[in-house]
Parts: C-alpha cells; sequence; structure tokens
C-alpha cells in the first residue's frame, strides 16, 4: 500500500479558504481584483514552514506532515496565484511571460529541484551533506527559542520574585 500524503487535504482547504475570502472580498468588502488575489493568497497559506515544521516536530515527532503543505503551497498556489497577480495587473506582458513569470521565483525553482530529486533517489556526497545536517539539526531548536517554546533539550530557567538576580542579568 503507497503511503498516505495530505497534500490533497491541504489544497482542498487552501482552494476552500482563498475561494470565500474571494467572494467575501467581492461581494462585502469591494475591493479591487489585485487586492482580493493578495487577500486570498495570504489567507488560504498556512504558516507550515515557519512554525508548522518546529511545532509538528515537538509535538509528534516527525515533520512528514508539513512537506505535502508546503510542496502544495509552493508548486500549485504559488504559481497559481502568480498567474493571477499577473493578469489582473493590468500591465501589457505576453501570455508566456506571465505564464512562465512563476518559473523565475527562486522558492518554487528550488521546491521544484527538491521535489526531482526526492524523486531520483540521488543522494549528496557525505561532504556537502554533514554541513547541511549540522545546520538542520539546529533550525528546529533555534525556532522553537525564537517563539518560545520549551524544548526538551534546553534547560528551563526560572525567574523568582526574591533573591540575588544572575550573574548574566544586568543590576
Amino acid at each position: 500500500m503507497p503511503p498516505r500524503t495530505d497534500a490533497p487535504l491541504a489544497l482542498l482547504s487552501a482552494a476552500i479558504v482563498g475561494l470565500l475570502y474571494w467572494l467575501a472580498s467581492f461581494l462585502f468588502l469591494r475591493r479591487p481584483a489585485a487586492e482580493t488575489a493578495v487577500g486570498a493568497m495570504a489567507s488560504s497559506y498556512a504558516n507550515a514552514n515557519n512554525i508548522g515544521i518546529p511545532v509538528s516536530l515537538y509535538a509528534v515527532g516527525t515533520a512528514q506532515h508539513v512537506a505535502p503543505v508546503l510542496l502544495v503551497q509552493l508548486l500549485v498556489m504559488a504559481p497559481f496565484y502568480l498567474t493571477v497577480l499577473g493578469l489582473v495587473s493590468g500591465s501589457k506582458i505576453s501570455w508566456k511571460r506571465m505564464l512562465l513569470q512563476p518559473l523565475g521565483n527562486p522558492m518554487i525553482i528550488a521546491s521544484a529541484l527538491g521535489v526531482a530529486v526526492a524523486l531520483t533517489g540521488w543522494t549528496a556526497p557525505d561532504l556537502l551533506q554533514r554541513p547541511i545536517d549540522m545546520l538542520a539539526g539546529g533550525a528546529v531548536p533555534m525556532v522553537l527559542l525564537a517563539f518560545g517554546l520549551p524544548s526538551p533539550a534546553v534547560p528551563r530557567c526560572r525567574r523568582t520574585t526574591a533573591g540575588p538576580k544572575p550573574s548574566w542579568q544586568p543590576s
């Protein structure tokens, strides 16, 4: 049995939320098409990268459910919204340029290359993979620290109202 993916659910939920915003914007807010497209994009994107990966790793121990959401956002939704923005901008550009414009986005290119590497099964040489692993190992604790979530690897510091201040705290 092939592994189950959350990509169809991510795409469906994003499409529904984006369409609901689009309808509300046109029917009630009366926003211009370009503003509506940006609002629909903002409302249908999940913060799967910045907070989804660290929280998923912290809460369930794996980020396997975040990757399909990120790929749907970067490989399906981003090109779609960039094309819509090109259509509603009113600028005189060719259809060819407008349809190829999303392919010039570095995030879309990197995501497509990542999918290609995953599908081919290529593995990086050890000399290249080690520094990548070192950076990746520090990414989740740094984001958790930035967002203030406790990590099992980081000792907790308790504040007290009485007693001397710690040596690292200015007096």
